[in-house]
């Protein structure tokens, strides 16, 4: 739909450029004057916004009520103090002021003045009593004729930031510069210039610097708009010229309408008739199944009174086992895990073992001697530190793959995943060996596979797959520039040369085809696993605090989109809430501080796991707001220790956790703050998400992962 611009400057059609995504946003208009002749906010107050108009004219008060039903109204001025001020009124112009300098300056040059008593606020007190709590205010506008530096002085820019400050620059009747006069106040709040038109200066919020780009040019014919006086013009001339030909048309209407009309009834009768045969015969269809639901009903019924009979003879025999001395005396042994013990130790052997290539051999043949443990001959058979070109040989049923090793010292998510898929493969394999060992024996039959794409050379062997795990840097270019050109570079042509393509989630795998230009038929998803976070027990050093907290568990990219909670937590509501930060995200603790968060923001750094699963099973609900994840583990391991989850409504996450979790606007206070209040105050919903959330991420296991892996590669 073309934009019809009413401002005087085309101001309206660069806050349209930068804002036309946000639907309903919110404006405060500082010396509206009229409603709709050069008035920057008409345009988007016709397309569904809302916001405040301040004005002191009565003339410009009384239409701005009229034709401004859905905004808050105030006829009164802005200054930096409270009280009562003279209004210099020069009727039908927007120069009227409080300045009664500039009046005496206008006066001289032959306007008629009008001075009246007014009433004068501040910008904090407006703000405070009239923009509800964890409403975005999406720009503001300053235009007060001499005063805009008063203006700025009145608000509490600690708390009151809207993303656009769009001021007024010039003295009034004149193009003589006064920025200097208020400007350092607006920069010194933590914004920066990014556009000027000769009339006025435009100035981004530096957490939304991301929009520069769109103040790189003045208004011209690629933002589709047009005056709006002409679109008035059209629109009369046309009704004008149409208005006999309507004539005409409505008469011959009328003609037609009484032999139609007959018609009409004719065509609801028979209608009506078939609907009433329909009716009656799904009536006797609805009663018959009816009958067969009665008699299911009575045989459910029947089952399930032998249930509860079994549940009650199972829950008197676990009462008297739990009550014995056998389990009393047991009780130290069952604390302990093999399994995981075992994984643990054997994992961090190997990288251990690697750097130390005499040891290596010693441990080789002394697994080679135990029964039941040649196969983990694998911790002495690899270097951890290898590069791309190094690959672990493994042998299968129905194929070989030339597993590349790489990634294994990848020391993110990327090395989990990668280290989980190597160790069960290798569990499967019925034969494995090592780059330096029956090289001969490796032909163009073997599949060669790259769990990550990073790790990839820009030449693959024949017969290659490579793993892309997400490809958030090509979804927001902006913020990673250097990357993204890499991935529409070297990624993008590793992509299209492989055999196929692995990925871990559907909407990954919708995005890589879409972004890397690849048919999904080339693509096939293979689920992560979830492994349940060890939770410490014993004493700890980790003090948690004695209210009710909430937990954050990963880093601070820009993607995790952290700064939705800080913001929340600044609400009353929440004040009773502590959170605590678990992860490499020390970055924001500057962002805690601007907001005065530091009390009830903790940041714990990187912890080990069994730390990190003993405060995320004490927390009340675990936060997850990234704008956009390949497969989202926290909230997982979360579910996997009882803890419910509160997600952002994107990808993957909508896709793994229907159901399992509550889900909130990533750009949304309000409904973080809702879900948060929800988890507090519904323990029913509480237990749903806990039991829901432990069954869904129990479905996700390496062991499928694994399988499917093999049934893609071989």
């Amino acid at each position: 739909m073309k934009f019809f611009s009413f401002a005087q400057n085309f101001e309206d059609v660069m806050l349209w450029r930068v804002l036309s995504d946000v639907e309903s946003g919110f404006y405060i208009d500082v010396g509206a004057a009229w409603p709709r002749e050069h008035s920057v906010t008409k345009a988007f107050y016709d397309r569904g916004w809302q916001g405040i108009n301040i004005e002191p004219n009565p003339e410009f008060f009384s239409k701005l009520e009229e034709e401004r039903e859905r905004d808050i109204n105030l006829a009164c001025a802005l200054s930096s103090e409270k009280g009562v001020a003279n209004f210099n009124i020069i009727k039908g112009t927007g120069l009227s002021t409080l300045d009664a300098s500039i009046a005496e300056d206008h006066k001289k040059n032959g306007w008629g003045i009008e001075k009246q008593e007014v009433p004068v606020s501040t910008l904090r007190d407006v703000w405070e009593e009239y923009v509800p709590a964890g409403r975005i205010v999406h720009f503001l506008k300053i235009d007060v004729e001499g005063l805009e530096r008063a203006v700025l002085m009145g608000n509490d820019w600690r708390s009151n930031r809207p993303w656009i400050i769009l001021v007024e620059t010039t003295k009034p009747l004149s193009v003589e510069d006064n920025s200097h006069e208020w400007e350092p106040i607006v920069l010194d709040a933590g914004y920066e210039l990014v556009y000027e038109d000769g009339l006025n200066r435009f100035y981004l919020e530096r957490d939304k610097l991301y929009f520069r780009e769109k103040f790189r040019f003045p208004p011209n014919t690629f933002d589709d708009f047009a005056l709006a006086e002409y679109s008035e013009a059209s629109s009369c001339s046309q009704d004008l010229s149409t208005a006999d030909g309507r004539l005409v048309d409505e008469l011959r209407t009328q003609l037609q309408a009484s032999d139609e009309y007959v018609d009409d009834l004719r065509a609801q009768l028979h209608a009506r008739e078939e609907s009433l045969n329909y009716m009656q015969h799904k009536l006797l269809t609805s009663e018959k199944e009816l009958q067969l639901i009665h008699a299911d009903l009575s045989i459910s019924r029947s089952h399930l009174s032998e249930s509860e009979a079994r549940l009650s003879e199972a829950n008197d025999k676990l009462y008297l086992m739990e009550n014995s001395i056998s389990w009393f005396l047991t009780k130290p042994l069952r604390k302990l895990n093999p399994k995981t013990i075992f994984r643990y130790t054997f994992r961090n052997a190997r990288i251990w073992i690697s750097d130390y290539p005499r040891l290596k051999v010693y441990v080789k043949k002394l697994l080679a001697l135990v029964p039941g443990l040649s196969r983990c001959s694998a911790i002495a058979s690899f270097d951890v530190k290898s590069s791309s070109k190094r690959f672990a040989y493994l042998e299968f049923e129905d194929g070989n793959v030339a597993f590349c090793m790489g990634p294994l010292k990848d020391r993110r998510g990327i090395g989990r995943v990668s280290q989980a898929l190597f160790e069960n493969l290798c569990y499967k394999a019925s034969r494995e060996f090592y780059s330096s060992e029956h090289h001969k024996e490796v032909d163009a039959d073997w599949v060669h596979f790259y769990s990550s794409i990073h790790w990839c050379p820009d030449e693959l062997p024949e017969n290659s797959v490579v793993m892309i795990h997400d490809v958030i840097p090509l979804l927001f270019p902006d913020i990673f520039p250097e990357v993204s050109r890499e991935w529409n570079g070297r990624f993008r042509a590793i992509a299209q040369k492989a055999g196929k393509i692995i990925t871990i989630s559907k909407s990954s795998a919708a995005d890589i085809s879409r972004l890397l230009d690849i048919s999904l038929e080339k693509i096939e998803v293979v689920y992560n696993g979830v492994v349940g976070l060890p939770v410490l027990s014993g004493k700890s050093d980790i003090k948690l605090p004695d209210q009710e907290f909430l937990v954050f568990f990963g880093s601070h990219d820009f993607h995790k989109n952290v700064d939705i909670i800080f913001s929340s937590f600044r609400d009353q509501r929440l004040e009773g809430f502590q959170l605590l930060m678990i992860g490499d995200n020390e970055r924001c603790r500057h962002r805690v501080f601007e907001l005065g968060l530091e009390d009830r923001v903790k940041f714990l750094g990187r912890l080990s796991d069994e730390e990190a699963g003993y405060v995320i099973s004490k927390a009340l609900v675990l936060l997850f707001p990234s704008l956009y994840e390949g497969f989202g583990l926290p909230p997982f391991e979360a579910a996997l220790l009882g803890t419910p989850s509160i997600c952002s409504r994107r990808p993957a996450m909508t896709e793994l956790l229907d159901g399992a979790v509550l889900f909130a606007d990533p750009y949304s206070e309000e409904e973080w703050i809702e879900a948060i209040l929800k988890i507090k105050s519904d323990s029913k919903c509480r237990a749903t998400l806990s039991e829901k959330g432990r069954t869904i991420a129990e479905k996700y296991r390496w062991e499928l992962a694994t399988e499917k892996l093999l049934e893609s590669l071989c």
